[in-house]
């Protein structure tokens, strides 16, 4: 594993609850956590309970290497956007090619029109 802080550990494997609580997205056990007091608790939860963390972590993370989502915070319109581009300029194909049923029918991507991307 990569050096990766508990801070980002912690953001992956827990969610916020109430003020100073967080539950594990593994068992759904809360656990409060002081802000003065550091991610210990809860990586000390992952590291009793969860030994294999540091492995799903890992995998996670290869997994979602090349995604723009990847970063949190990319616009679903923009991102549908990119993956059109992407889906024609890697095939070398014109910007029409978006018009066509037929790419339509075989793309997941929602439905964009050639104007909008010249």
């Amino acid at each position: 594993m990569t050096s990766v802080s508990n801070r980002e550990l912690c953001r992956f494997f827990y969610v916020a609850d109430a003020e100073h609580y967080f539950t594990c997205n593994y068992c759904g056990t809360r656990r409060k956590q002081l802000p003065s007091s550091g991610y210990a608790n809860l990586v000390g939860h992952l590291k009793d309970k969860h030994p294999g963390y540091v492995a799903d972590y890992d995998a996670h993370q290869r997994r979602q290497a090349g995604s723009l989502t990847v970063c949190g915070f990319v616009n679903p319109t923009a991102f549908n956007m990119y993956s059109w581009i992407e889906w024609v300029v890697d095939r070398n194909m014109p910007l029409s090619e978006v018009d066509d049923p037929l790419t339509r029918s075989m793309s997941k991507l929602k439905p964009i029109c050639s104007k909008t991307l010249k």
